[in-house]
């Protein structure tokens, strides 16, 4: 009997010892999970991304956003995507060079001047096409002469209100940067629309304009060398978007033209949409020809747009 209240005593004495550190590994194990979460927040989250096209050291090509230095009366604005930003910003450095971060909708642009001992980076912030100015901060290399040229890279993270750059040079870190977020907004330049739509418009100006805008007409070249159709201003239009109607059935097309159901597509109903960016861009929208027969829309792609979606054309120099 005695024995037995021994085993039973013992028994009972092992289970608590058991739980209590069964319990305890638990409580470490959340804290360590803890302190992992909270390192994992001081990551960047923003990553570098890649130029995929230069041109004459003023145009960035990004996958998406394409990058302009615009000269302004001695000063430099950024054009953005085709929507110019007064940065008006000084640049006398002989070479310039811009780094790109994303994280999903957030984008750091900074504008390197490079000059032999050092360089100037101005850092930017857009944000749903709002472009905020963060500062400006210099990496020195003072040895030049004597050692290979810094490898750059950038870690950049935002904390509440604050975006703070960190500077990293052959991989090591070698300054940090903290900036005041979204507080100095960067204006957009207005469209001046008087007779800037007038003209001539393509993709790409070494060739055949897509588009040419009169006084009362304008004439789009639908498939070339296949259909032109001149077209007519709504009075629905206004100073920044212009919309046209079918103007007549064409009187020079090819086989493509002649198969389509003319009579019906003559109709107020617009065609194509035109909204003003600034004197040399514009955003050309292909609707389609309305059919009045079907009430559906007929040949809604043309050589320059597809999906329903808008093209950027550029005014061509006659």
């Amino acid at each position: 009997m005695e024995i037995r209240n021994f085993f039973s005593s013992k028994s009972i004495l092992l289970f608590i010892i058991l739980s209590f550190y069964g319990c305890k590994g638990q409580k470490e194990e959340k804290k360590n999970n803890a302190v992992e979460q909270h390192t994992n927040t001081g990551n960047s989250y923003f990553q570098f991304q890649k130029v995929e096209e230069k041109k004459d050291g003023t145009t960035f090509k990004f996958a998406d956003l394409k990058l302009e230095l615009i000269p302004n009366e001695g000063t430099t604005n950024l054009l953005i995507n085709n929507e110019e930003y007064l940065t008006k910003l000084t640049l006398d450095s002989p070479d310039i060079n811009i780094w790109y971060y994303k994280y999903n909708d957030e984008k750091v642009i900074l504008i390197e001047g490079m000059d032999y001992y050092s360089s100037v980076f101005y850092a930017y912030h857009l944000y749903n096409k709002q472009l905020f100015y963060l500062g400006n901060f210099t990496i020195d290399q003072p040895n030049i002469e004597n050692e290979k040229p810094y490898k750059k890279d950038f870690k950049i993270n935002i904390e509440k209100n604050k975006l703070i750059i960190e500077n990293l040079l052959d991989g090591q870190l070698k300054g940090k940067n903290i900036f005041s977020d979204k507080t100095n907004e960067i204006k957009k330049k207005q469209a001046t629309i008087g007779n800037s739509p007038i003209g001539s418009w393509s993709t790409d100006c070494e060739n055949v304009p897509n588009l040419i805008i009169q006084e009362n007409k304008s004439f789009f070249y639908v498939v070339y060398n296949q259909l032109t159709i001149s077209m007519i201003k709504l009075k629905e239009s206004t100073n920044s978007e212009l919309l046209y109607r079918l103007d007549k059935k064409p009187e020079d097309m090819g086989s493509i033209g002649l198969s389509l159901d003319w009579d019906n597509y003559l109709n107020k109903k617009e065609i194509a949409k035109i909204k003003i960016i600034d004197d040399n861009h514009i955003e050309f929208s292909w609707i389609g020809f309305y059919n009045d027969k079907t009430n559906k829309r007929d040949f809604i792609e043309s050589d320059i747009t597809s999906d329903n979606k808008p093209v950027i054309l550029t005014k061509c120099k006659d």
